[in-house]
């Protein structure tokens, strides 16, 4: 057993040792609220807090500066599982670096209601993520976005708790604590309850031995936590190994800057043993910058080598891997720097002697077009000769300083580069304007031809000599261009080329310009022409037709239409004048293009004014005889339509009274002759005749109506009248008596006599009067005849009444007389059976007959109490349904509710 201890207390040491190692890893639970990342102020922490649990979820927010390279969801699950969250818990990791936020809980009830938002939450147009990324997508990242992490995480949680509303608590249950509880602490202590009933209800037997079976349990448990051990140090190995791989990796990474730096110095050493100067300066500065870097790269790497650390101790290899490596990284960048200067100076060496040798070449190219576009000129170019010896003097300056002092000979070579620059852009501008000015005598010529051309088409001599004039000035400037090439004056030759190739297009567009603008001039004058003569049409037209407005319209309606024609036709005589004008200025003498052409332009807006007054003018005179032929018509048709309803009171016997006839017929007479003297006037006034036309109109339309009037009462008397009478014979036919019937009938007769008069006459609403009259005398005969009619059913049913009541009396006198006669019978003799068959025979007797009198007796309210039960039954079966249906919702509601196991929901986001 001693021997046993040591491993033991080893591995429980072991044990303890690596997992505090491995909890070190993880922050501890320090409240709902740990802010590494410092987002937060106090206060804010405090309102967070308090938020945190105020929920039916409980929320425990972590920031940290950066997960290192970790995975932010298995980061959360770890924190969720060391921390002992709970079902009610949400933790909510927020990683500053990364910019990434991770939601962590085991809540089956709230993945349901995340599940249940609809298809693209959060409105990218996704809609493959998972619910939870799009939640906090859109409750977190917007505010997130502008650094409101306050705010976002406030959203966060409302929107969460919004989802879990707080269930309503029972009466007999005790206030939750804050955060959710363990349920496997609520499992374990209902097992010492299920262990005392076992233990009840065993029997009496052996004892039990306890021993054997604890040290089995221990054996168990030890070896569990060996396992354990193992696994734990196996891992712990595994990493120790990787760490000690990457600490080689990064030593070989140190020794490759070494080599590096070594052959850096080793090419800058001929540079420092020959330069003087600039270059000899910075040579021995770079030597002294790489002899450092040099020294504190190996330091580094023999400290690596004297470093020896167990494998097992990952913690401290993982601090001499993220020193090194960060030693190593800052050594790279310096040597960069380092290595890229001493390489340049290396480099320009070998490049100094190529790119003299280069601009060398390009200077005797030079002098060779030099010398032989000063051939062509017959001139020795010396401002370009200047230039070609300086910068060959600046090159040999270069050469010179080359082989000590490299940096000073790179920049003579450069200064030497731009100045070859230069001088070959002044000589290819050279022997270009050189090649314009050959080109130019043809360029001349072709342009004399041109404006020639141009002049002879469009008789345009007028303008010959100044248009030629700019021809010869450019040919002047050509001569003194070929004056400033033989001086080497590129940039006045080149001034003055500009200048010859813009008189020469001024020239061809200038007489381009005017023949366009004759030709255009004589295009509108034609156009002008045309409209002109439609005008003299449209005069005519208008001149006739007022001259037939005279003689059939009076003074009055065409007087304002005269002036507005005399107007008219001034202004057309005058635009007349001024195109012949504008045509004599278009033409061969003047040629006076400009003014012609600002004249056509007014003419052109003139014309089209001219032509729309004409119209309007004769669209007025045709308004004014439309109008007249449209009075005419209307009047014999208003005529003709009066006489149409005469016509048909005759042909349906519809009796107009003499004075209505009389009243109608003077009225249209009368109104008929003032519109036909106006009509038929010499002079018509047409404002005059619309009037009694518009009179006569209005009084044939009222005599109409009052006739379909007249027509409609007869029609309404006629079916009265046949309608009343049908119901006076129903209704005579009911009365009694002969006398009052002969009397009623004569009565009705008296008023039917009065209204078929009226009606004959034509006096169709006094016939009204009357039919109404008999309307209520048929109606007073109706009542009265019902009246009759109940009296006399009255009487009957009195009658039989009587008759009844004598029938009852008769009926019990009878039955008392019977009574009295008939003998009354014996007492029987006692016995037993006989007596007991008796008296329950009478028992049952009476039984039944009271039975049957009960039943008599409560026969309606049985069936009304049955009516009743059955009715109310009805209402409780109904309701019992719907205790039903309400059952079955319940049930539902509890399947939908069923909780369904599973691991930690977890999803993030970036911002």
């Amino acid at each position: 057993m001693k021997l046993m201890r040591i491993p033991v207390f080893l591995v429980l040491f072991m044990l303890l040792w690596t997992s505090t190692i491995f909890a070190a890893e993880l922050p501890k639970n320090l409240g709902h609220v740990q802010d590494r990342a410092s987002y937060f102020q106090e206060k804010d922490k405090k309102a967070l807090r308090a938020e945190a649990v105020s929920g039916s979820l409980h929320y425990y927010i972590l920031t940290i500066p950066t997960l290192n390279g970790t995975d932010s969801a298995k980061y959360a699950t770890s924190i969720y599982k060391s921390w002992e969250l709970t079902k009610n818990d949400v933790l909510i990791v927020i990683a500053d670096k990364e910019r990434r936020i991770e939601v962590n809980f085991n809540n089956s009830e709230l993945q349901k209601k995340l599940d249940k938002l609809p298809a693209d939450y959060d409105g990218d147009g996704d809609k493959t993520e998972k619910k939870l990324v799009e939640f906090v997508d859109k409750h977190f990242i917007p505010s997130a976005k502008e650094g409101d992490f306050l705010g976002a995480v406030r959203n966060l949680m409302t929107s969460m708790n919004k989802l879990m509303p707080a269930p309503a608590a029972k009466p007999t249950e005790k206030p939750a604590a804050a955060g959710a509880q363990n349920p496997v602490k609520t499992d374990a202590t209902k097992k010492p309850e299920k262990t005392e009933k076992t233990e009840k209800t065993e029997p009496a037997g052996e004892p039990i031995n306890f021993g054997a079976f604890f040290m089995g349990l221990l054996i168990f448990v030890l070896f569990v936590v060996f396992v354990i051990a193992a696994i734990i140090v196996l891992k712990r190995l595994f990493s120790g190994l990787k760490l000690k791989k990457k600490l080689a990796e990064v030593r070989e990474q140190i020794a490759m800057q070494s080599v590096e730096l070594a052959q850096a110095l080793d090419a800058l050493t001929p540079l420092s043993e020959m330069s003087q100067g600039r270059t000899g300066a910075v040579v021995k500065d770079q030597e002294k910058q790489l002899t450092a870097l040099l020294l504190e790269t190996e330091q580094l790497g023999k400290e690596m080598d004297a470093d020896a650390v167990m494998v097992l101790k990952t913690k401290t290899l993982y601090y001499y891997l993220l020193l090194y490596t960060e030693h190593m990284v800052e050594n790279e960048k310096k040597i960069a720097v380092v290595t890229r200067k001493a390489n340049e100076l290396a480099d320009a060496e070998k490049k100094l002697g190529p790119f003299a040798s280069r601009i060398a070449g390009n200077l005797n190219r030079i002098e060779i077009g030099i010398n032989d576009m000063a051939q062509k000129l017959g001139s020795q170019l010396m401002p370009l000769r200047q230039s070609l010896e300086e910068a060959k003097t600046v090159l040999a300056k270069a050469t010179e300083q080359s082989a000590f002092d490299v940096l000073s000979g790179t920049e003579w070579a450069l200064k030497a580069e731009r100045t070859c620059n230069a001088l070959q852009s002044e000589y290819d501008e050279l022997v270009e304007l050189h090649g314009l000015l050959l080109g130019f005598p043809e360029q001349e010529r072709n342009c004399r031809e041109s404006v020639k051309e141009i002049i002879q088409i469009h008789n345009l001599h007028a303008f010959e000599a100044d248009t030629l004039s700019l021809v010869d000035r450019s040919k002047t400037l050509s001569e003194q261009m070929l004056d400033e090439l033989k001086q080497g004056q590129v940039s006045s030759a080149r001034s003055l080329w500009e200048q010859c190739h813009k008189l020469l297009r001024e020239a061809v567009s200038s007489i381009t310009k005017l023949g366009e603008l004759r030709r255009s001039n004589m295009d509108k004058a034609d156009a002008l022409d045309h409209k002109l003569k439609q005008l003299i049409v449209t005069r005519d037209k208008l001149s006739d037709e007022l001259l037939q407005l005279s003689h059939r319209y009076v003074k009055s309606l065409w007087t304002d239409m005269q002036e507005e024609y005399d107007n008219w036709l001034r202004d057309l005589t005058a635009a007349s004048k001024d195109l012949d004008i504008a045509k004599t200025q278009t033409g061969d003498r003047e040629q006076n293009f400009e003014s012609a052409k600002s004249i056509f332009d007014d003419l052109a807006e003139d014309f089209e004014t001219f032509e729309a007054a004409a119209a309007t003018m004769l669209a007025t005179i045709e308004q004014w005889d439309a109008t007249n032929y449209g009075l005419r018509n209307q009047f014999d048709t208003d005529l003709s339509l009066y006489h149409q309803a005469i016509e048909h009171c005759k042909t349906n016997r519809i009796y107009l009274t003499p004075e209505f006839m009389h009243d109608a017929e003077s009225a249209i007479d009368s109104q008929s002759e003032t519109f036909q003297n106006a009509a038929t006037s010499s002079l018509c006034n047409l404002l005059l005749l619309e009037q009694y036309g518009d009179s006569f109109h209005e009084t044939v339309a009222s005599i109409c109506t009052m006739i379909q009037r007249i027509e409609q009462n007869k029609y309404t008397a006629v079916q009265k009248l046949n309608m009343l009478d049908t119901s006076f014979k129903q209704q005579l036919v009911l009365a009694k008596g002969m006398l009052y019937k002969r009397k009623i009938k004569q009565s009705y007769n008296e008023l039917k006599n009065s209204a078929e008069r009226c009606i004959q006459t034509g006096m169709y609403e006094e016939a009204l009067g009357w039919l109404k009259q008999l309307e209520e005398f048929v109606l007073s005969l109706g009542s009265a005849n019902r009246i009759q009619s109940q009296l006399q059913a009255n009487a009957l049913m009195q009658q039989q009444q009587r008759i009844q009541a004598t029938r009852t009396v008769v009926y019990h006198q009878t039955t008392n007389e019977e009574r009295e006669e008939r003998p009354r019978p014996k007492p029987p003799k006692p016995k037993s059976s006989s007596s007991w068959f008796s008296s329950n025979s009478s028992s049952s007797n009476s039984s039944k007959s009271s039975s049957n009198s009960s039943s008599n007796s409560s026969g309606g309210s049985n069936w009304s109490s049955s009516s009743s039960s059955k009715n109310s039954s009805g209402g409780s079966s109904f309701g019992g349904s719907s205790n039903k249906s309400s059952s079955g919702g319940s049930s539902f509601s509890s399947n939908n509710n069923k909780n369904n196991g599973g691991g930690n929901s977890s999803g993030g986001s970036n911002w």
